[in-house]
């Protein structure tokens, strides 16, 4: 059961105690405030790339890919800028959800990492592309929603107000499968924003802002033609990215589904007996090892064999899965497991009630079905083919940098049972894992209570944009005091079983303002 967080004597720093409580749940916070805490933001981000780059699978996959996804939906110049840049220095930011983000804790992690510089051609220089391989398998009505906007610019209980997009039927489908949305969502949308408006709940600066981003960059014909939600989101995010920045700042946001990123490399894995990914599922003993070294392990599984765990005829959640997803006809996961009592290896629904039909554990088996939609690959499976088999870093949230060195420890482990792939352990060994890039923000917006809340693309749109100016200003705050601007978003995520009241809220809004509101861009 949620508690509200214990108030405090007015003159307690309750800034302070809430990010004491953060790092309490989250070492990875701990670690990087007890190490970098004071340098600045921009000096964080430009030690997050690899210092050298020897991997086991060529990076170039990655970047050939890229080349391909990103050409039919921004073009051929930003597709190639992306797999040169990438080629350059692979690291990408994997902290977000898929979907058209409005998330104001994401949506500055990429702005930091738009921050970055590389070396190429000789020449030291920012970075033009902005790589984020976003989290596909999430439910539409997530933390980050999806299914909708979130809108800072209110007044209202409820800060971020959620304005839905899609209808409540959709709720519970992955990001990866869901249909696009149409034009008659986007007019019930414009409808629900002049009623909130009209009820005082946001302002009439929200109010013209957001109606303009549904009417010039929902409504556009290349947006809405799109045969996928996340193909929408995929035009959708860097349309906002350059309402938000300004043009001579020279920027793309390329934001893909990490899901459709591992699914393409699969298609080139599974044939390859060679690859990590093959070798990982269909070498049997190093199979049976990884499964028992990563049992219970983050963004894994529960139990060697996730088959034994399940109850017969009980709905089951929490179980993680194995390589896998599998995905039903309403566009909703399934937790599988490798089944071999029938003398054949199949993945498997661990929950028997499940409709889904068991798929033959081989490479032509696997990839029918990721065609078809029933398999989606898992964290775990996309990671290992992104990062441990080609050695892109991947920079996520105060979860993955903990839990991506564990996969990459289980995997090391798992093929020195073996004995025969000494080779590859040495190169899988030198991936980078545990870069962090969320928690943090620097653009913040102006509430009723003379504070400052978090601002998303919605309150920097209606601000103007960001100029170079404040790009360069922002780059100065500090990494602690970054932290202490995201609390209000940090400690929900962090700290699930409290939360903080709407009279703490206020308090945090205004300790924010009063101490931090010269260091801070205010939108």
């Amino acid at each position: 059961m949620n508690s509200v967080l214990p108030s405090t004597n007015v003159n307690e720093d309750l800034s302070a105690q809430l990010l004491d409580k953060v790092q309490q749940q989250a070492g990875t916070i701990a670690r990087v405030l007890a190490e970098q805490g004071d340098c600045s933001v921009n000096e964080y981000v430009q030690q997050l790339g690899p210092s050298e780059h020897s991997s086991y699978q060529p990076v170039s996959d990655v970047a050939d890919l890229l080349l391909d996804y990103v050409t039919p939906l921004l073009g051929r110049e930003i597709a190639q800028t992306a797999r040169d840049e990438l080629m350059a220095q692979p690291l990408v930011l994997t902290a977000n959800h898929h979907g058209v983000d409005f998330f104001a804790q994401s949506v500055q992690g990429t702005l930091l990492l738009s921050q970055r510089e590389l070396r190429l051609e000789g020449v030291t220089r920012r970075a033009r592309i902005v790589p984020v391989f976003a989290c596909g398998s999430v439910a539409m009505n997530n933390l980050t929603y999806p299914r909708g906007a979130l809108l800072y610019g209110a007044d209202d209980e409820q800060v971020p107000l959620r304005l839905p997009i899609f209808p409540d039927r959709v709720k519970r489908q992955l990001v990866a499968r869901t249909a696009p949305f149409d034009q008659g969502m986007l007019d019930r949308a414009i409808a629900r924003v002049h009623k909130l408006a009209g009820e005082g709940r946001i302002t009439s600066t929200t109010q013209n802002s957001m109606c303009s981003i549904l009417t010039e960059h929902y409504g556009a014909r290349e947006v809405l033609t799109q045969k996928s939600y996340s193909d929408q989101a995929v035009m959708l995010n860097a349309r906002l990215w350059r309402e938000m920045m300004p043009p001579e700042f020279d920027s793309e946001l390329v934001y893909l589904e990490l899901e459709q990123i591992g699914a393409r490399l699969l298609q080139q894995d599974l044939g390859n007996e060679q690859s990590l990914i093959s070798i990982l599922l269909f070498n049997r003993t190093v199979r049976a090892e990884l499964m028992t070294l990563l049992n219970g392990a983050k963004g894994c599984w529960v139990g060697a064999d996730l088959l034994t765990q399940a109850l017969d005829g009980q709905p089951l959640s929490g179980f993680g899965t194995f390589m896998f997803w599998g995905v039903d006809s309403k566009g909703r996961r399934i937790s599988l497991g490798v089944d071999s009592n029938s003398g054949i290896d199949v993945l498997r629904a661990v929950d028997s009630s499940a409709a889904f039909e068991p798929v033959p554990l081989t490479p032509e088996s696997i990839t029918e079905a990721m065609n078809q939609g029933h398999l989606l690959p898992s964290l775990f499976c996309c990671y290992t083919a992104i990062s441990l088999a080609r050695g892109v870093v991947c920079a996520g949230g105060y979860y993955q940098a903990e839990y991506l060195p564990v996969m990459q420890q289980g995997v090391v482990s798992a093929l020195r049972s073996h004995g025969s792939y000494s080779d590859i352990v040495a190169k899988v060994e030198r991936v980078k894992t545990n870069c962090y890039l969320s928690g943090m923000q620097m653009v913040m917006a102006n509430d009723s209570q003379a504070g400052l809340v978090p601002a998303g693309p919605v309150e920097i749109i209606a601000g103007g944009g960001l100029s170079m100016a404040e790009l360069k200003q922002l780059g100065q705050l500090s990494v602690r005091l970054a932290h202490i601007a995201s609390l209000s978003e940090t400690v929900p995520d962090v700290v699930p079983d409290q939360i903080l009241s709407a009279s703490q809220l206020t308090r945090l809004a205004r300790e924010i303002a009063r101490r931090q509101k010269d260091s801070l861009i205010v939108k």
